[in-house]
């Protein structure tokens, strides 16, 4: 099943769907940018409000990418994808 981000209070959920994505494929509207790596916390170490996701891109998986947690568009965990907005791509 797939989750869209809508608006502001469905935050809570794509961050605790983000907290348990490690090793999942990243994809823009364009195609695939890599995997995810880890996730990354702030300050707040709870468990469901990461800042984000550190992405292995490139050949080989030579570069790392931070995509912010606002940055994610849609978390497909049955895909094991997440699907970011583009312009996170920097």
């Amino acid at each position: 099943m797939a989750w869209r981000r809508r608006r502001r209070e469905d935050d809570s959920l794509v961050e605790a769907l983000l907290a348990r994505c490690q090793g999942f494929a990243v994809d823009t509207s364009a195609g695939h940018v890599g995997v995810v790596e880890e996730v990354v916390w702030g300050g707040s170490r709870r468990w469901d409000r990461p800042e984000g996701i550190a992405v292995r891109t490139g050949p080989e998986g030579k570069r790392r990418l931070v995509v912010p947690a606002g940055d994610v568009e849609r978390v497909l965990p049955d895909e094991r994808r997440v699907v970011v907005r583009q312009s996170a791509l920097g």
